[in-house]
Order: C-alpha cells, then structure tokens, then sequence
C-alpha cells in the first residue's frame, strides 16, 4: 500500500517539475518571442463595412443609420438578472437628457433635486 502511494506521489512530482520546466520555458527562454506576439496583436486594424443603410419609421425619422464604429460597452447593471429599477430610471433619464437638443450641460437626476 505505501509503495504504491509512494509511486503515485513520485509520478505527480515529475508532472508537476515538466510543468514547471514549460513554465519556465514560455515564460522565461522565449519571453521575446511572445512579448513580440502581444506587440504586434496590439496594431492589428479591422474595418468591417455596415450591412445595411437607414432604418426610417412610418413617418421617415430615422431610427437607425450605420455608421462605423470604434468601440462597444455594456453597463453591467442593465445586463443583471434583476435590475435596480432606481437605477435604471435615473440612467434612462441621463441619456435622454444627453439626447435633448436643448441641453446644455446634464442636470442631476430628479430624485436628487430639492
């Protein structure tokens, strides 16, 4: 019984030194290389040309116009499970604010006016 758990223990020990020693060599002997693949990643440009042109309701106001875009961000408290409706109304009221064309500058939301 101890044998055979003295074999088990030495196989895991050679396992854990190869993984060690693949370690030491991704990290350490081919460091260059693979810093050089994260630099060149980093300058990869990719334009991807919009499907479609304007998206217009009935009365012809445009709903949606492709345009190119830079970047996309998710909030992640409007993706949660149960979402705070506090939250949620005084975000819906920023962005409608910023959305207004006579808006100057945001206002605090009207929950926190007195």
């Amino acid at each position: 019984m101890f044998e055979s758990r003295l074999r088990l223990f030495r196989r895991l020990i050679l396992l854990m030194a190869g993984m060690g020693a693949r370690a030491f060599e991704l990290q350490v002997k081919h460091h260059d290389h693979w810093q050089k693949q994260v630099a060149d990643r980093g300058l990869e440009n990719t334009t991807v040309e919009p499907p479609r042109g304007r998206i217009l309701d009935i009365r012809g106001r445009e709903l949606a116009v492709d345009k190119a875009c830079i970047d996309a961000c998710v909030d992640y408290g409007a993706i949660v499970a149960e979402p705070d409706d506090k939250w949620y109304a005084s975000r819906l009221w920023h962005v409608s604010r910023a959305d207004s064309p006579t808006s100057t500058a945001p206002l605090p939301p009207p929950s926190s006016r007195r």
